[in-house]
Parts: C-alpha cells; structure tokens; sequence
C-alpha cells in the first residue's frame, strides 16, 4: 500500500477507490490490483505522462488487462505485466495475449488516426498511447469479456482466490509483530 500511495501520490484515494471496487466487480484480490495499477502508473509517468494521464492509463489498462485475461484464460497479473512491457516497447511480451505491437503495425496505426508524425521523432509519452490504442484496436472482441463471464466457472475461481488473498493480507497486518 506504501508503494500505491507513493506513486499515487494526491489521487492515491481516488485510485484505491477505482482499485477497490473493480476486486468487487470482478472477484479481485483489491491488492493484486492496487500492484498492477502502481506498475503501470510508474510506468505511465516514467514515459512522460502527467500523474493524471497515468492514473488514467492505469485504469484503463488494467480493465484490458482482465477483458484479456478472461478471454485467453490467463491470469491477471501476467496480461497486465505483458501489457505493460509492451507500453514500453517491448510489443513481443503481448505476443502470447494475441497482440502484434511492432514499428510496422505502430506506423500502420498511426497513419490510421490520421497521425503524420514520424514514430521515430514521437516522445515516449506519444508512444505510450500510440500503443494503448493500437492494444485496444487489436483486443477487438475480447474488449467486456470479462464482464459477460462473470458467472463462469474460471471467473469464480478466480473470484475465491482473489477473497483469499485479501484474507491472507489482512491476517498478515494484524500477526505482524508490533
């Protein structure tokens, strides 16, 4: 939680609240997802984006990040950690997920938006949301998935860890030696 403040900073509240109610809506551990979402606002505003744009991306991210899961049966945090590494250019990490982010489909993209901007002369910031909208072009079907299985049986699996894992968590606070 120190970490999520730190990064989080002044909207730390509002984020733990987005971070809160999103392990409600969809059988989270609220701390798996308070990581996730501090991974990639570092992430975010180590590339060049305000503490707001990255808190945004954050949310947005991660809510791909479990359609994605949902979709290809994979757990969370890894569709969040590849997702994440292909923000910063590392586009083979989203491979296994279905995404191909790569300097061809980045400038295909980009011509797409009606972007004439050379991708070689873009900030890191640019990048960062030159391939989030390439992801989100490229999620296609799976964007809500999550959402319409629910009431899978994986989804609540999924859901029990998550409850779970907050037990453990907070059990740990308060075995903690004072």
């Amino acid at each position: 939680n120190s970490k999520f403040n730190a990064v989080f900073g002044d909207m730390s509240e509002t984020a733990s609240e987005f971070a809160k109610n999103f392990a409600i809506n969809f059988g989270r551990s609220t701390q798996e997802v308070k990581e996730n979402m501090a991974v990639i606002q570092t992430v975010g505003k180590n590339y060049g984006l305000t503490a707001e744009e990255a808190s945004g991306l954050s949310q947005n991210l991660l809510t791909l990040a479990n359609d994605v899961a949902a979709f290809t049966n994979t757990d969370l945090s890894d569709a969040a950690n590849r997702m994440t590494a292909a923000l910063r250019g590392e586009g083979e990490a989203a491979e296994a997920l279905g995404f191909s982010i790569n300097q061809t489909t980045l400038e295909e993209y980009a011509r797409q938006q009606g972007i004439e901007k050379s991708i070689a002369k873009m900030s890191q910031a640019e990048l960062v949301n030159l391939r989030y909208g390439l992801m989100v072009q490229q999620a296609g079907d799976m964007v809500g998935y999550a959402t319409s299985e629910q009431g899978s049986f994986t989804a609540q699996l999924a859901r029990a860890k998550g409850v779970f894992t907050d037990l453990a968590a907070t059990m740990g606070t308060y075995l903690l030696p004072i």
